[in-house]
């Protein structure tokens, strides 16, 4: 029973880490661009459970150590995609 209770903190404490990580850095606190193949992507690694918390603090680590490279990067690549689908010329990325 201990081993189940430290399994599912583990993926809970996962989840909520990928799902802030996505919402306030890839994608800018823009939710309504993560799809739901990527909810589905995060909910099955979540399920790595510490494991995923440990690469978390280290991706975010990193992220901390560049200055935040990456901010927004997710949302750009959709607001082009969604461009693109519309006709419109995107020249700058």
């Amino acid at each position: 029973m201990t081993f189940v209770l430290i399994y599912a903190i583990g993926v809970g404490i996962s989840a909520l880490g990928i799902f802030l990580y996505e919402y306030l850095y890839l994608y800018d606190r823009q939710i309504r661009y993560i799809s739901g193949k990527e909810v589905i992507q995060d909910v099955l690694m979540s399920l790595l459970s510490w494991i995923m918390v440990a690469i978390l603090i280290f991706v975010v680590a990193i992220d901390i150590y560049m200055g935040w490279p990456s901010k927004g990067f997710d949302l750009k690549i959709k607001k082009i995609g969604e461009a693109m689908k519309n006709g419109m010329i995107v020249r700058d990325i």
